[in-house]
């Protein structure tokens, strides 16, 4: 196991965790106001932790709440929570665990996650290479851009029935 690592593999790592963590932001974002937008009408589900919601919590309330209060609209992203919840492990990977490179071309990389494998936590490498993450990047940039259009479509129904309510 690597225990120091030189100033090049930090910048790589730094690059990979870095788009990673940037889009995650993006979405995390997009999340927040899907959710809080949808529950408008009820001012009891404002109690929520919003500041201490995780990714994984903020995809769970924004399926419930978009099921709840705007059923068709859940109905056109029913599978694209699945892929967000996917994304989640992928970027948990990304952001969290080590990064060990292959070579000194930093293209390909094993990530070492946690897992439990009967019964047993261990200590799993999955490899990836740069290309592999700018494609699940690019996969879910396509998810962010659809999880956008509804979110302002939704944002508009409630300024259309609360004018009073944004002003920014």
């Amino acid at each position: 196991m690597q225990l120091s690592k030189s100033k090049t593999e930090l910048l790589e790592e730094a690059k990979v965790r870095g788009l990673c963590a940037a889009v995650s932001a993006d979405m995390e974002a997009l999340l927040l106001r899907l959710i809080l937008y949808c529950i408008v009408d009820k001012p009891n589900e404002a109690y929520r932790k919003f500041r201490h919601l995780t990714l994984g919590q903020k995809i769970r309330w924004a399926k419930k709440d978009l099921k709840e209060f705007y059923p068709k609209k859940f109905e056109q992203h029913k599978n694209d929570f699945e892929n967000l919840s996917k994304f989640n492990e992928f970027r948990g990977q990304l952001i969290h665990c080590d990064i060990i490179w292959k070579d000194d071309t930093y293209n390909i990389f094993s990530v070492l996650d946690i897992r439990k494998i009967k019964n047993e936590w261990r200590i799993v490498p999955v490899q990836y290479s740069k290309h592999d993450v700018a494609l699940k990047v690019s996969e879910f940039g396509k998810l962010i851009i659809n999880f956008a259009q509804t979110t302002k479509n939704i944002i508009e129904e409630v300024e259309n029935k609360y004018p009073e309510l944004i002003k920014y």
